[in-house]
């Protein structure tokens, strides 16, 4: 990757190498990071300040609006699936 690069990962954790990413964001300060992650898997790598790299707790899935959408995704793929019968 370019050491002008913006790598995102708004994934699972396990998907990228989390401390690569913030090695090389230590040793770039043109390299910018946004992850949004479990921050308690990566807390002591995580710990230090740095203005290239930006978390957030990876917990949209419970909003109540995210909630609330799954459910009436999920009752509407019932509906559909007991139609298509």
């Amino acid at each position: 990757m370019k050491q002008t690069a913006t790598f995102i990962n708004t994934s699972r954790t396990d998907v990228v190498d989390t401390k690569a990413l913030i090695e090389k964001a230590l040793k770039f300060q043109t390299f910018y990071v946004g992850l949004d992650i479990d921050l308690d898997e990566h807390k002591e790598l995580l710990s230090q300040y740095r203005n290239n790299v930006i978390i957030t707790p990876h917990t949209a899935g419970v909003s109540k609006q995210a909630i609330e959408r799954m459910d009436v995704e999920i009752a509407n793929n019932i509906v559909n699936c007991h139609k298509n019968k």
